[in-house]
């Protein structure tokens, strides 16, 4: 079938077809490699081709996934683009796909990822975390590439210039894999706080250390993608999500207009029930059911943003007192602050946090006020954190200014 069609036909395919283009339209590509190739990268290096809707946008995921099962070096600029273009414009399908991609073009790849992480290395991590599981599935691949990988992650993470997340990503992997030799000079990482601890915390590092090593890499199946089994799972998939949406927004309907709806008026779902035999009693119990998760979700979220202030803020005293060559410090910083988180409100605000500080104070040389408001600015939101977390700390912080 495919065979019979001009080259523009065959290429018009995979913005007309949306997913269901199958494996005798990737055995013809593989013939027409020559004219398929330079098509797809010129896909992928278009911005408003990820900005497609229904169709079109199906573009985009054939473009990947045929250009990482032809497996050309010449497609790695192209999906490159397509690393940063889905960054921005948050196309999951890429980051299951790309670093499967960039494992078929073969070792050429190597060392283009690792100039582009490198160029990258001051951004946040999503900016190259599928060029860094790309690379993970060379070490995985071909094991006269493990020193080279290992020595060049090794690079990025002393290089003062990383971003601590992409320096916490690196240095995970490296624990994932079992180099426990790197355990001291990781532990001077994170106590010069130079480690996003939102990214890989010390317990983290202790479990990735302990236990089995671990494949930091990820794989796709590419070619499985177009078998007929997955693309009916996947069309049956969207048919039940859509009737879902449906069905959800219908009750959504009766929700948001349930004060108005008489309970002897016929339900809205058509049944030809009064709403008090019909719908009443579900969405009397879904309206309870739905406060009581939002309560919990909210309670989740206050947790999850403590925590993450609280891991901030310490790698920003870390990295003050790393500043001072007094890391040490921090030690006991912790210990003051869970003393006054957890002393007796009336014995707290007569003491105020002064008195639980100032000993900590005295043995910091700071250089004028400013430098003094550089480090009690974290301090506070470092110990605010801590005592969210306990149920009867003092929150007021008032008493320190």
């Amino acid at each position: 079938m495919f065979a019979d069609l001009s080259d523009e036909k065959f290429l018009d395919l995979i913005f007309t077809e949306e997913d269901r283009l199958g494996m005798d339209y990737i055995e013809e590509a593989k013939k027409r490699r020559n004219v398929v190739i330079p098509f797809l990268t010129r896909v992928l290096q278009e911005r408003k081709n990820y900005q497609a809707e229904g169709k079109k946008f199906w573009a985009i995921v054939h473009a990947i996934y045929i250009l990482g099962i032809l497996g050309d070096i010449k497609a790695f600029d192209a999906l490159l683009s397509a690393s940063q273009f889905g960054n921005l414009f948050d196309i999951d399908w890429t980051w299951e796909a790309l670093p499967e991609c960039y494992l078929r073009l073969g070792k050429e790849a190597i060392p283009r990822l690792m100039e582009f992480i490198e160029e990258s290395k001051e951004s946040e991590s999503l900016a190259v975390s599928s060029e860094l599981t790309g690379l993970w599935n060379f070490w995985e691949a071909y094991p006269e590439e493990k020193k080279r990988i290992e020595d060049f992650a090794l690079k990025i993470i002393k290089d003062p210039d990383t971003h601590p997340e992409v320096r916490a990503d690196l240095i995970a992997s490296l624990a994932e894999i079992g180099r426990k030799d790197l355990n001291p000079f990781f532990d001077e990482l994170f106590e010069r706080g130079e480690v996003d601890l939102d990214t890989v915390n010390g317990d983290d590092l202790d479990y990735f250390l302990n236990h089995e090593p671990m494949l930091p890499g990820h794989h796709d199946d590419l070619e499985g993608f177009y078998a007929v089994e997955n693309i009916k799972k996947r069309q049956q998939r969207w048919k039940e999500e859509a009737q879902k949406e449906e069905q959800d927004h219908f009750e959504e309907q009766i929700l948001k207009n349930l004060n108005q709806i008489s309970r002897n008026a016929p339900c809205p779902c058509g049944s030809g029930k009064k709403f008090k035999k019909c719908h009443l009693l579900w969405a009397e119990e879904e309206q309870r059911r739905r406060a009581e998760e939002e309560d919990k979700e909210d309670e989740y979220l206050v947790t999850r943003r403590t925590i993450s202030a609280e891991r901030i803020a310490e790698m920003e005293i870390r990295q003050f007192l790393a500043r001072k060559n007094q890391t040490a410090l921090f030690a006991e910083i912790k210990a003051k602050a869970l003393e006054a988180a957890k002393t007796p409100d009336r014995k707290f605000q007569h003491r105020g946090y002064e008195k639980y500080f100032e000993p900590i104070f005295s043995k910091i040389n700071f250089e004028g006020k400013k430098d003094f408001e550089n480090f009690l600015a974290p301090l506070l939101e470092y110990f605010d954190a801590v005592a969210t977390q306990l149920v009867d700390a003092p929150k007021d912080k008032n008493s320190i200014h």
